[in-house]
């Protein structure tokens, strides 16, 4: 066959050079709407396809009649539908998209025909499993603290871990409609294992940690039962329970534990039903600094259930003591109007008639010179110190105790006693 040389045929030239420009921006139309994840425009579609069948209809006049038409054809009755077919886009399944496109995970849902210890989930758009692979998982049924496994979209069941823990199988208690974040890992466990991170409700035991606390090193001033609130000891050596009442009942009447504690020291909640004795360390585990839990274990004055308002902050009141420590009293939710020589450690806020949520933060208050202020222990005066008052001052220094020296004259009518602490 002859090779015409059409190098020269400027018209020819400038067509085709249209006709390339017109494909690369037909490619680059296609291309474009593919990797942005959305539907393809047909009005960009249909402009640039007019305009290439105008420069390949010109084209046509010089090269060969009807080849170009059939070409034409070809492109726009077979090969562009095809590929417009297997282009997804994110959006709603309604209108044809994939909702999972609009995610960075994956998002499914347990179903409810799993067990406790067997999960099978349905996630759209997974069709395997890599290292990395993260997904949302909406529960369908309460898991085992046994542990369970997770088969999704029938790639095969794999052990749920906790992130925390390398060791052990994740045994996290999640109720129905709870929602948790799993990634993959091939290399966690032979045969690879979903990695659960998740988060805890604030106000329920059944589900939450919280915040916990190394136990090991810390021990109990006198024999502890279940579900007390605990206090540092003046000293700091030990933690003080609330009270040393064994009944397991929370509507019982508690008596308050008069061992001094530091009004300013940390303060724990013991969770176990075990008996810790006194002089005994805590279990590992067992101690929270930031919890949900039923009062009345700790302080109950009245012997049946606690009628508290919420949500509303819950103090306990302590008498203070001349060396800086307290001795506690009993939980309130008023702050005195007047001065009273109490002070009160704000313990949390009630979630429930009966129930506290415990914070990790306790300030101190007292009501001084007219107002509620920060309890400061430093501010009684030293033993041989010197201070005139109408009234013994024992009244507003709690635990000292004070002598009438002299009476001094302030002017000429009127005159103030004079007193020195001496204890």
């Amino acid at each position: 066959m002859e090779i015409m040389d059409l190098s020269h045929n400027d018209d020819l030239v400038t067509v085709v050079r249209k006709c390339n420009a017109n494909f690369k921006q037909l490619y680059y139309t296609l291309t474009q709407s593919s990797r942005k994840q959305r539907r393809i425009e047909n009005r960009d579609i249909d402009e640039a396809l007019q305009t290439l069948g105008d420069n390949l209809t010109e084209l046509q006049d010089v090269i060969v009649p009807n080849a170009i038409d059939d070409a034409i054809d070809e492109i726009v009755n077979v090969t562009i539908p095809d590929k417009i077919g297997n282009l997804e886009y994110a959006g709603s399944p309604s209108s044809g998209g994939n909702a999972n496109m609009t995610n960075a995970i994956l998002y499914g849902h347990v179903d409810s025909s799993s067990t406790a210890t067997a999960f099978t989930a349905t996630v759209p758009g997974l069709t395997e499993l890599v290292d990395g692979t993260c997904i949302m998982l909406k529960n369908g049924v309460v898991t085992s603290a046994s542990g369970f496994t997770i088969d999704v979209n029938g790639l095969g069941p794999k052990p749920s871990y906790s992130n925390l823990a390398a060791a052990t199988q994740d045994t996290t208690l999640f109720n129905i409609n709870y929602t948790m974040l799993f990634i993959y890992d091939s290399t966690r466990v032979s045969g690879g294992a979903w990695i659960c991170y998740r988060g805890y409700d604030s106000n329920t035991n059944t589900i939450g940690y919280q915040l916990r606390t190394n136990s090991s090193t810390l021990h109990a001033s006198d024999k502890t039962y279940r579900y007390r609130l605990l206090f540092t000891s003046a000293d700091g050596s030990k933690l003080v329970p609330a009270n040393t009442s064994t009944s397991t009942n929370a509507t019982a009447v508690r008596t308050t534990n008069t061992r001094p504690i530091d009004p300013f020291g940390p303060i724990l909640y013991y969770g176990s039903t075990s008996v810790v004795n006194a002089g005994s360390s805590f279990g590992t585990g067992s101690l929270w600094q930031q919890y949900a839990l039923t009062l009345g274990y700790s302080f109950n004055s009245t012997g049946s259930a606690l009628s508290m308002s919420y949500p509303a902050p819950v103090y306990l009141r302590c008498e203070p003591q001349p060396d800086g420590s307290a001795i506690m009293e009993d939980f309130t939710q008023s702050l005195p109007t007047t001065e009273d020589g109490k002070i009160y450690i704000l313990l949390g806020r009630a979630y429930s008639a009966t129930a506290i949520e415990l914070l990790m933060t306790h300030p101190v208050y007292e009501f001084k010179c007219g107002m509620i202020k920060q309890y400061s222990p430093n501010a009684y005066p030293p033993i041989g110190s010197y201070l005139m008052a109408q009234s013994d001052p024992s009244g507003a220094y709690v635990g000292t105790t004070w002598q009438q020296i002299d009476t001094v004259d302030t002017t000429g009518s009127l005159s103030i006693p004079l007193w020195e602490r001496t204890a």
